[in-house]
């Protein structure tokens, strides 16, 4: 009979975690989807003003004949780029690969600063599996 309850109590335990992890995985989505309309708003309003500005900008360079009022255009493209790339391009793609090759390829840079209270280097770099730092005696007995 404690048998049969360790096991619909072991199933229901199962059956809770997938379901956790379903709310965790569109809570996640959820967030997602806000960052890129909240870029996409963004990219909306920046260019709404750059193209004001560009527009009184060349009026001016027009009416003075000062060619120098043109040089904002510029980085104004640039910004707009970047906008456009983060709310309609690739660049979360772009993002999400290079942060696979960082945590693949780089993890020795996530090692915590001397000093702090949660976690030693040699115990963080311990438990990472990352390979132990070699350093100079010198270094060494300044840390003791």
């Amino acid at each position: 009979m404690g048998n049969i309850a360790a096991t619909a109590a072991k199933n229901m335990s199962a059956n809770m975690t997938e379901k956790q992890r379903e709310m965790a995985m569109a809570q996640r989505e959820l967030q997602l989807a806000m960052q890129i309309a909240k870029m996409r708003d963004d990219f909306w309003w920046l260019v709404s003003m750059q193209g004001t500005m560009a527009t009184f900008l060349v009026l001016g360079a027009a009416k003075t004949h000062n060619p120098k009022l043109l040089g904002p255009l510029i980085p104004f493209g640039f910004s707009a780029s970047y906008f456009y790339d983060a709310a309609y391009g690739q660049k979360m793609e772009r993002l999400q690969r290079n942060a696979v090759d960082v945590l693949r390829h780089e993890r020795e840079r996530f090692v915590p600063p001397e000093g702090n209270r949660l976690i030693t280097a040699d115990d963080y770099r311990r438990l990472m599996g990352l390979p132990a730092l070699n350093m100079p005696a010198a270094i060494a007995a300044l840390r003791q």
